[in-house]
């Protein structure tokens, strides 16, 4: 009985880490002609709050990934972003009072990479 148990028990733990990975490839992989990736100078709790609430209720547009030590924001659209999208979420930024450069050359993998040598230092 212990062996099934035990056995059992790692078929489970081996699902859900699976599955979390996998996950998380997903939301990595995703079309960067769907996101905008914006690094601002000095970003603070304070801002991206800010920026969270300017985004909060527009149903095109979200911000999927948040990075305050790395001053990191990742905006989405579930579409492809045109070119109003684009200047529609500079608007939205610009609001918040903070210069940011946008980062067409980095990847999701990157920036959670980027961030997670911030956060450690």
């Amino acid at each position: 009985m212990k062996l099934i148990t035990k056995t059992l028990g790692l078929i489970i733990v081996f699902t859900i880490i699976s599955k979390t990975n996998f996950s998380q490839k997903l939301a990595s992989d995703k079309d960067a002609s769907k996101q905008i990736l914006c690094q601002f100078n000095s970003y603070s709790i304070e801002k991206d709050k800010r920026l969270q609430q300017e985004f909060k209720n527009n149903g095109q547009l979200k911000i999927s990934y948040s990075c305050i030590p790395a001053g990191i924001v990742v905006i989405e659209s579930s579409n492809t972003l045109s070119d109003h999208d684009i200047e529609l979420i500079k608007q939205k930024v610009n609001r918040i009072d903070a210069t940011y450069t946008i980062l067409n050359h980095l990847t999701l993998n990157e920036v959670e990479s980027k961030c997670a040598t911030y956060r450690s230092n």
